[in-house]
């Protein structure tokens, strides 16, 4: 009896745990930042700038950072809140040395973005940024990068869906940066001014 019972629990354990796997290899889609404004459990939420050397700071501890203002607000549809980001412009050590990002990175180390075809998010912008911005993935210098500066709403304009492409960040990688084996899955970074609502970031297949 006591044998059986043990392989019973056992062929749980085994089955619970395929499941679980099993969710995380076929999800259709990596959730970033899910609809209430926060990272989902298996990513962290980061802040870095030149200006403090730290490239490592809890989104919660955004206050002692200089380079941002940060905070919960309204997001695209009725229930659903984004994450405001506010670049202040002050992250210079020296006039060419400058440089601030929000980054999400895996909880659980390395993934697989290379079974995903895009990554998507919406966003809204209240101060066009004063330089460049930028989305990557991966962590300098080994990285991909897209200018997404472009590609933005201007301020007023109001929430616009933006889709990058994986083809589009393996034609503009750096330092031999592979999307198989990264744990970076989404920064937005400038070295100039700029306020806006990130929403939704997912990778989608």
């Amino acid at each position: 009896m006591v044998i059986k019972n043990h392989l019973y629990l056992s062929l749980v354990s085994l089955l619970a745990s395929y499941l679980f796997f099993s969710g995380l290899v076929f999800a259709q889609e990596l959730i970033v930042l899910n609809e209430r404004g926060k990272p989902t459990r298996d990513v962290l939420e980061l802040l870095g700038d030149m200006k403090s050397g730290d490239f490592g700071r809890s989104i919660y501890a955004v206050n002692d950072a200089s380079a941002f203002h940060s905070e919960l607000v309204n997001g695209p549809t009725d229930g659903t809140k984004a994450r405001l980001i506010d670049f202040t412009g002050d992250s210079c050590v020296t006039p060419d040395n400058c440089f601030s990002l929000l980054f999400y990175k895996s909880y659980h180390g390395y993934l697989d973005l290379s079974r995903y075809s895009a990554l998507v998010f919406d966003v809204k912008v209240e101060t066009f940024p004063s330089r460049p911005i930028g989305i990557r993935i991966g962590s300098y210098p080994t990285r991909a990068e897209i200018d997404i500066t472009d590609r933005l709403p201007l301020a007023g304009e109001g929430w616009k869906t933006i889709q990058l492409t994986l083809k589009e960040f393996n034609d503009n990688l750096y330092e031999n940066f592979s999307s198989v084996y990264t744990e970076d899955v989404f920064s937005i970074g400038t070295t100039g001014k700029a306020r806006l609502l990130l929403a939704n970031i997912r990778w989608v297949e």
